[in-house]
């Protein structure tokens, strides 16, 4: 579930893994990822490219309190702008946000 500009960081629906608005979005060098768990979990986290190439792991099975959580993503010099995507998985389910990066 994407959930742009969310007015509220709470679960929508009790028991979904919930993405909200990153910021800065758009972004240069860092973005902070939200999410809300609605239970702990082992929490796995993921950035795409555009073209569905995993450019960076975030969390990889990190255990995680359910609530509001926020990772940031550091890019390493070079990074390309443009869109990109991140996943967050836990407890069997997939929750994507959409990022964009500028020069």
């Amino acid at each position: 579930v994407y959930c742009p500009g969310a007015l509220s960081a709470e679960p929508m629906v009790t028991g979904q893994v919930l993405v909200s608005a990153s910021a800065p979005n758009p972004f240069r060098d860092q973005v902070a990822l939200n999410f809300t768990l609605p239970t702990a979990s082992d929490v796995k986290v993921e950035v795409y490219a555009a073209d569905g190439r995993l450019v960076s792991t975030i969390a990889d099975a990190q255990r995680m309190e359910a609530g509001r959580h926020s990772l940031v993503w550091r890019l390493p010099a070079g990074t390309p702008s443009g869109m990109y995507f991140y996943k967050v998985r836990a407890n069997g389910q997939e929750a994507t946000g959409k990022l964009t990066r500028i020069d």
